[in-house]
């Protein structure tokens, strides 16, 4: 099967990710393809998507989600890929799906290397193991008070908003915005 570099990268995604939106591949192939016009996003992924799954017989599309045939879509791993978009801007260094609990892990190149485990609150049953300055993201619905894991790596809460981004709050309390771009204060 001979794949162009905006499928193989595509594929790359998907097989890193396990699954992802049409809308999630098409943020992360913009910053890499895209960039001078992202205009030119939708078409060319687009095509880059319909190409490769028509020679990828692993590939699967399932109510919009694009998958390899030994996994399902999950919901929780679909909320953490978005918060890793939101907070890379797209442009993630790196990013891997995770062992449960951890959802995923990813990083970003900011004036150093930032790295982050995203976690469903209230699904941890025994603690893993984080990186010294690995940052905890902890998906949240908004019901209830949400509690920090029992480990002393920065931890924010994440919250879903209605318009489909998320709110973070340091666990301490305060309202963080982008948590990796803030200096080293409260939120940060």
């Amino acid at each position: 099967m001979l794949l162009s570099i905006q499928q193989k990268y595509l594929l790359n995604v998907i097989q890193k990710l396990c699954f992802a939106r049409r809308e999630q591949l098409y943020r992360l192939f913009c910053p890499v393809f895209c960039a001078d016009n992202p205009d030119a996003t939708e078409a060319v992924a687009g095509a880059a998507l319909h190409r490769l799954r028509t020679t990828c017989q692993q590939l699967r599309e399932t109510d919009g989600v694009f998958h390899l045939t030994n996994t399902k879509p999950d919901s929780n791993l679909l909320e953490a890929i978005d918060v890793m978009i939101e907070l890379s801007q797209a442009k993630p260094l790196d990013f891997r799906w995770a062992e449960p609990p951890v959802l995923l892990r990813f990083s970003v190149q900011e004036f150093m290397v930032r790295r982050f485990a995203i976690l469903r609150h209230g699904d941890v049953l025994d603690v893993p193991r984080f990186g010294a300055y690995e940052r905890v993201i902890l998906l949240f619905d908004g019901q209830g008070q949400a509690h920090p894991l029992p480990v002393s790596n920065k931890q924010f809460i994440a919250v879903r908003q209605s318009d489909g981004s998320h709110r973070y709050f340091a666990t301490d309390g305060t309202q963080g915005g982008c948590i990796y771009a803030q200096k080293e204060n409260s939120t940060g």
